[in-house]
């Protein structure tokens, strides 16, 4: 799905939106990421609150200095730790990502962007919707009695795990 990461309307892009953020474009060195802008800013603990909101997660992890407010905040959704000096250098205060490996975000965390690993599976969801509407759309241009819709049942494959298959 790289084409859709890389869309000016994809994935990034829909958790942005999500996320209220306004004046949304690409990183300039990253195609499949993005930055907009908080108007107003947001504190940053409130803005880790708004993002596990809005995503419906639990499970958001911390890395690097939490800005007093964030105004330019990137996404980079799925494994999107690539975006790391992207963001930085085009002044993004926070970035937004679905996961992030020890080796990435051990430098990360003496850098100067604040990044949220907020779930692979939960960053790259947002854009389900905007797909569905957008399929909707083309099925009934073509009179195509087809009808999209979102699972309510799917969920993030580590919530899967049943008691006792952790590890």
């Amino acid at each position: 799905h790289t084409n859709l990461d890389a869309s000016v309307s994809g994935t990034w892009a829909a958790l942005l939106e999500l996320l209220g953020a306004e004046n949304a474009r690409p990183l300039a060195d990253f195609p499949c990421g993005g930055m907009g802008e908080m108007t107003p800013p947001v504190p940053g603990a409130e803005m880790a609150e708004r993002l596990k909101r809005v995503l419906g997660s639990e499970r958001i992890l911390s890395v690097g200095p939490m800005p007093d407010k964030v105004r330019f905040v990137a996404a980079a959704t799925g494994a999107g730790a690539d975006a790391i000096d992207a963001a930085q250098a085009e002044g993004a205060q926070l970035l937004i990502t679905g996961e992030m490996k020890y080796h990435e975000a051990l430098p990360a965390s003496f850098g100067k962007v604040w990044i949220l690993e907020a779930g692979h599976y939960e960053t790259e969801r947002p854009v389900l919707q905007k797909l569905i509407t957008y399929l909707q759309f083309r099925a009934d241009r073509v009179q195509s009695k087809v009808e999209f819709f979102l699972s309510q049942v799917q969920e993030a494959p580590e919530k899967a795990l049943k008691p006792g298959m952790e590890g």
